[in-house]
């Protein structure tokens, strides 16, 4: 057998691929180098050049994927980098199923493996990670769309500024996909400080006559959002008009969210309390998994939650007839929670 890929990258850049039949040790690989411009940046330096290298490939017991950014200021000082600066992750997996040649089926999972990433830039920026990781059984294709965050905590100010100066991209993205890709639905997972940029990319769309009332989604997922509390609040009308059905999830053992409170003095939709619940919206709090010391990442590692975002995609259930929920109530707010 061999296996396809296909790759989209925006800017100027370069990309290799290679396959190799089914039976060799490497499955297929690819490659990428990408260079990207950006003026007018209101952290940082104004001007800012990035060249980033990623590499994917598929082997006999597992994948691995690898990026490298290497960022310039055209000589001008970042305030805590100076006129360069990087960032690199490397993110291996073995499959367990594959090393014992066994099947690791239940419900969604197709497969359990053990997933590492190792993350390294300027000053103390380096971290090793560690836990179990699930191949899923969703039908369909999947596609990203990658803005250009930092990743590390001494980048966050930049972030903030990478995500809002993407939302017109993001716009972009999701009306063509939506527009143009033949899918019968269109499922939308954002994570973190994406979910700016997914909220933002909905009022562009709600804004503009031509795109207004012909782009809907099927699922729409909100993981971990650090969005503003009332900022979300005022905005969540724009969910459902978009969606078959939106479903917020938070939790308070997540601690980047948690400190992202802290450091806007202002409460975050993705964490409680309080409990974040719009009209329209499912809300559902996540208990403390404890898969990692972030616990920022569950909606990808638990296995509870992996059961939801799959059979959501399969029947559209509300919350009342989805496995392990619980109605709960905090003052005025009713929401769900979901058990382990």
């Amino acid at each position: 057998m061999i296996r396809t890929q296909k790759t989209m990258m925006l800017g100027g850049g370069l990309l290799a691929a290679s396959q190799a039949m089914a039976g060799d040790l490497l499955l297929w690989q690819t490659n990428s180098l990408s260079y990207l411009y950006g003026k007018d940046f209101a952290v940082n330096p104004p001007i800012q050049q990035t060249v980033t290298f990623e590499h994917a490939d598929r082997w006999k017991y597992g994948d691995n994927f690898l990026f490298i950014d290497s960022t310039y200021y055209n000589g001008e000082k970042d305030r805590n980098k100076g006129v360069h600066a990087y960032y690199g992750e490397f993110s291996p997996r073995l499959s367990f199923g594959k090393i014992l040649d066994r099947r690791f089926e239940l419900g969604p999972i197709k497969d359990v493996l053990l997933a590492m990433t190792y993350e390294n830039g300027e000053d103390d920026t380096e971290a090793y990670l560690i836990g179990p990781g699930f191949d899923l059984k969703v039908p369909g294709a999947t596609a990203f769309f990658s803005w250009p965050s930092r990743g590390s905590v001494t980048a966050y100010p930049t972030d903030e500024a990478s995500i809002e100066a993407s939302e017109r991209a993001i716009t972009d993205f999701l009306v063509d996909f939506a527009s143009h890709c033949g899918a019968e639905k269109v499922h939308v997972i954002a994570h973190s400080m994406g979910n700016r940029g997914l909220l933002r990319a909905l009022q562009r769309i709600a804004a503009n006559a031509e795109t207004r009332g012909r782009v809907k989604f099927g699922q729409v997922f909100l993981a971990a959002p650090d969005v503003d509390r009332d900022l979300f609040l005022d905005l969540a009308g724009l969910y459902p008009p978009h969606s078959e059905r939106t479903t917020l999830y938070i939790s308070d053992g997540d601690l980047p969210v948690h400190l992202s409170a802290k450091l806007h003095d202002a409460p975050r939709a993705g964490y409680f309390a309080p409990y974040t619940v719009a009209p329209g919206v499912d809300t559902i709090a996540v208990p403390n998994f404890d898969l990692d010391l972030l616990g920022h990442s569950y909606f990808a590692e638990a296995a509870a939650l992996l059961h939801d975002i799959y059979s959501l995609m399969r029947l559209d259930a509300a919350p009342g007839r989805r496995q392990r929920m619980t109605l709960a109530v905090a003052g005025d707010a009713h929401f769900w929670e979901l058990g382990q």
